[in-house]
């Protein structure tokens, strides 16, 4: 039984101490995986999406300032490609199948896990483009602190923290609240793009946002073999929309609103048997309302329900000391409801259910081999009226849409150098927002078909022993290259009428090579660097340009970071570092004919902090040189921005 205890906890995802080195991620060490630590989370103004960006493979998109959305993609796939998960509970929202990384608060989490070329086995999709783990924190004693936001924009917020516990059973509870005007300036072209002499500076309107949220995360331990981890959160947002093109909005607005649980159990049922169920509820709610008609809902309101339901169970078999299987079922049911200015548009819900099973076999110290094969089902009822030409909705299908899936790696080596290579036939089912229809400025389309593909990489990770000479200790090195062929990809274009559709692209193909470096050559110095070259092409276009849109062909990503101990009772510790990020530019359509710039920001942080950091003082100071960036269609982001923020152990 102790060697069954002993795996239920080394299959939480436990804290990793980092001193100069990238460790590769707890769930699945074989592929192209990166840890953030906790020590990175930390800064004034950080949000989910800025230290996503610092990764490799990884491209964030903005949709405007502090609190606005934004959402993380990996090596050319998109945001609904890309699954985003907290506590091991998937975030992506069943309106457009996309996460938004503004609603995760980091002084709430410990760790994050990215997952560039396979998505584990936990996870309850095995989609095109990898995957991102968020592990929050736990209580171990006591925990309690708060901290205070002021920013650029109007940028002001608050949170509070406060747990107890042990190994054996704790509870940590999150409150948070924020917000932002976000008036920042941009260029206004007037409508003449190729004409700068009529281009004016204004101030945006009508783009504030205000958040609130409280979070509730919980671990007990059950007898000597089982234990359970809680995970709830109750968020609301209140903001504006701001027109997508430069002509502001005055009174259009929405109120987003989601409520999520879940619950994942563990039990060692033998030695060599442990068997994990994880259950998990989301509701998400969006009421729109633009009673001057700006921002083109489709009328003077609108409303949007999504909730959905999961259901996983897996057991981890140690057939042998050198074999592993893990069998796996999951199945879920979501629903969807839209209506617009009292009138019923749209009803649908979908039953989704998936097999798989995997096996890692270790022939010896040095190989490890791993193959997984998973089948998915999902099943689509609908009905009401289309937001496209008002036709009848009218679908009923038990297994619609079955998706495939499968993955092959293979892993050569230890720590100091660790050769992997992966194959993998992944796919995805368009959301019922997708289908369905989102709102009435993105409209569903009723036949799309589902993403399919084949994902190859290969690539070396070292890590410096501990023994190696001093300007070589703690360095690492992570260097990969990949291809992925897809079918039928979901794509959006803008109609004539002015609102956005999505529709089957075809086929595509997307390389590219990712390299991280870093160390830590002095004790008080830390330098680290990423650099992203994608080739993502159309190869059924047949329009001058094969680029897809909004991919930039090349990010790099530069950081240095020093830290000072001096000796004093107040036992202060200094931290400063000066980072910088840039990207290449974008093609906005398929024809080549629209260019979003290439773009850059150079951002400087620095920390405070005494009495073994009980209070901590924080400065941060995002696009030092006012650089000129752009959201996910193009349009301006803010400019220089500076964020303060003071937190203490209460």
């Amino acid at each position: 039984m102790a060697g069954a205890l002993s795996a239920a906890r080394s299959s939480r995802a436990e804290d990793v101490t980092v001193v100069g080195s990238r460790p590769s991620a707890a769930r699945d060490r074989d592929s192209a995986t990166t840890v953030i630590p906790q020590e990175r989370l930390e800064g004034a103004g950080t949000t989910a999406a800025d230290v996503l960006r610092a990764q490799p493979g990884v491209a964030v998109r903005e949709t405007g300032g502090y609190g606005s959305l934004s959402t993380a993609s990996i090596r050319g796939a998109t945001a609904a490609q890309t699954p985003v998960y907290l506590a091991g509970i998937r975030l992506n929202d069943d309106l457009g199948g996309t996460a938004d990384l503004s609603l995760i608060p980091l002084w709430l989490v410990r760790r994050v896990e990215v997952y560039r070329s396979a998505t584990p086995e936990e996870a309850d999709r095995l989609g095109l483009g990898g995957a991102i783990f968020f592990e929050p924190r736990r209580a171990r004693g006591w925990d309690a602190r708060g901290g205070l936001l002021v920013g650029s924009f109007g940028t002001a917020a608050t949170y509070l923290r406060a747990g107890v516990g042990d190994e054996r059973a704790g509870a940590l509870v999150g409150l948070r609240l924020e917000g932002a005007q976000n008036d920042y300036e941009l260029t206004d072209d007037r409508g003449t793009r190729f004409d700068p002499g009529d281009d004016r500076v204004v101030r945006r309107q009508n783009a504030d946002a205000q958040t609130y949220d409280a979070w509730t995360v919980g671990h007990a331990q059950l007898g000597r073999a089982a234990s359970v981890d809680l995970l709830s959160q109750v968020v609301a947002r209140e903001q504006g929309i701001p027109s997508l093109s430069l002509f502001p909005t005055e009174r259009a607005r929405a109120r987003l609103s989601r409520e999520l649980f879940g619950v994942t159990s563990r039990v060692a049922a033998s030695d060599r048997v442990l068997v994990t169920t994880t259950t998990a509820a989301a509701v998400t709610r969006a009421h729109y309302t633009d009673p001057l008609r700006e921002a083109g809902i489709g009328g003077a309101r609108s409303d949007v329900a999504a909730a959905r339901g999961d259901q996983g169970l897996s057991a981890r078999i140690d057939v042998t000391d050198d074999v592993e299987v893990v069998p796996v079922l999951r199945a879920s049911l979501e629903s969807l409801a839209i209506d617009a200015d009292d009138a019923h548009v749209a009803r649908a819900s979908r039953a989704f259910a998936r097999g798989g099973l995997s096996t890692t076999v270790r022939p010896t110290d040095a190989l490890r081999l791993r193959a997984l094969a998973s089948l998915e089902c999902h099943g689509t009822q609908a009905t009401g009226t289309s937001l496209v030409g008002g036709g009848s909705i009218a679908r009923s299908d038990t297994c619609g849409i079955a998706v495939p899936a499968g993955r092959a790696s293979a892993a050569w080596g230890g720590p100091a150098l660790t050769l992997l290579a992966n194959a993998g036939r992944y796919g995805r089912a368009p959301t019922l927002g997708e289908m369905y229809g989102i709102s009435g400025v993105v409209r569903g389309n009723a036949d799309l078909a589902a993403e399919r593909g084949w994902a190859f990489d290969a690539g070396v990770r070292s890590e410096a022993p501990r023994t190696a000479p001093a300007p070589l200790r703690g360095a690492w090195l992570d260097a990969f290259v990949f291809v992925r062929f897809a079918n039928d990809l979901v794509a959006y274009r803008r109609s004539a009428l002015g609102y956005v559709r999505p529709y089957n692209e075809g086929t595509a193909r997307v390389a590219g090579a990712e390299l991280g470096v870093g160390g830590r050559p002095l004790s008080f110095l830390t330098v680290e660097s990423a650099l992203t070259l994608l080739d993502p092409r159309s190869t059924s276009t047949t329009t001058t340009s094969t680029l897809l849109p909004y991919q930039s062909q090349l990010v790099s990503y530069s950081r240095v970071g020093v830290e000072a101990r001096p000796r004093s009772r107040i036992e202060p510790i200094a931290r400063a570092a000066l980072s910088f990020r840039a990207e290449s530019a974008r093609h906005a359509d398929q024809a080549g004919l629209v260019v979003i710039p290439a773009q850059g920001s150079l951002d400087a942080e620095g920390a405070l902090s005494v009495y073994k950091d009980r209070v901590t003082f924080r400065l941060r100071a995002v696009n030092l040189l006012g650089q000129e960036r752009f959201d996910v269609v193009g349009y301006p982001l803010p400019g220089r921005a500076f964020y303060a923020s003071l937190e203490a152990e209460l």
